[in-house]
This record gives C-alpha cells, structure tokens and sequence, in this order.
C-alpha cells in the first residue's frame, strides 16, 4: 500500500512540475508576443501628435477660442459640442492616420467620424470630432489627451 501512495505522490509531484512549465512557457511566449509587436509598431510609427482635450460642462454654452489644445468650450450636459481637424500629407510616402483618447470619461463621449484611414502623399482629409456628454454627467471640468498617430504604410 505504501508503495502505491509513494507512486501517486511522484505523480502529483510530476504533473505540479509539467504545470508550472506549461504556466511559464505560456508567460514567457505572451511575453515576447508583445515585446515583438511594441518592436514592429515602434517601427512603423511616423509621428505622433498629442493634443489637451477640455470640455466644460455647465448650465450654459460658451466658446473656448485657445489655439494650443483641442477644447469644445463649455456645454450643458446632455447637449453635443464639434470640433473639425485638417489633416494634410505633405511627404512623399502614404501614412495610416489612427487616433486614441486617453482620460477619465472624456474617452467615452469623444466620437471621431473617420479613425485609421489613408492619406495619400498631397492629400487633404477633414475629421469631425463630437463630443457628447450624457445628460446625467456632473458640473465641471474634463480633460484628457487626444493622440493622433501617423503610421507607416503596412
């Protein structure tokens, strides 16, 4: 009887082992997966643009007419604020455009009318940017960042 159970023991013991290699294997292959593919997009990334994005939301509309971040001015929530970007390729090569918002709520309520598209060198593109706070939000400040990246054609 007690060599049965010194047997069942190795074998839990083996399969422990086998499972903790299959545990680190795994790991270490999503590991490099992601390592590879930060490397790959590393390379295929022209340029990136970072904008400030502020909202106000009150119980009134008013304008925000600052150049240097990318506002909506201040709306009542519930209501719908719009910006337009021009995006124009002056090199001699194609470029995917593709944009990410970063921050807090702002991130939900940005709606962007035309994401990971192709500009063609000498072309000209406008994008509509909507914002659209739920009625339900609170008073206040919001702000985040708006990324725009330029790729390399893949």
């Amino acid at each position: 009887m007690r060599a049965k159970h010194h047997k069942t023991s190795k074998n839990r013991i083996r399969i422990s082992r086998f499972a903790i290699m299959l545990v680190l294997v795994v790991i270490i292959s999503i590991g490099a997966t992601v390592l590879i593919y930060d490397f790959y997009q590393a390379g295929m990334v022209e340029y990136v643009k970072i904008y400030d994005l502020k909202i106000n939301l009150d119980n009134y509309g008013g304008f925000d007419l600052a150049t240097d971040v990318l506002t909506f001015g201040t709306i009542p929530p519930g209501s719908k604020a719009e910006r337009k970007m021009k995006f124009y390729n002056n090199s001699t090569k194609p470029l995917r455009v593709s944009f990410d918002v970063k921050g807090k709520d702002i991130n939900k309520w940005l709606v962007v009318s035309d994401d990971n598209f192709m500009l063609e060198p000498g072309e000209l593109r406008y994008v509509t940017l909507d914002m659209y706070p739920p009625s339900e939000t609170k008073l206040g400040r919001y702000e985040g960042k708006f990324i725009v990246y330029f790729l390399k054609k893949s």
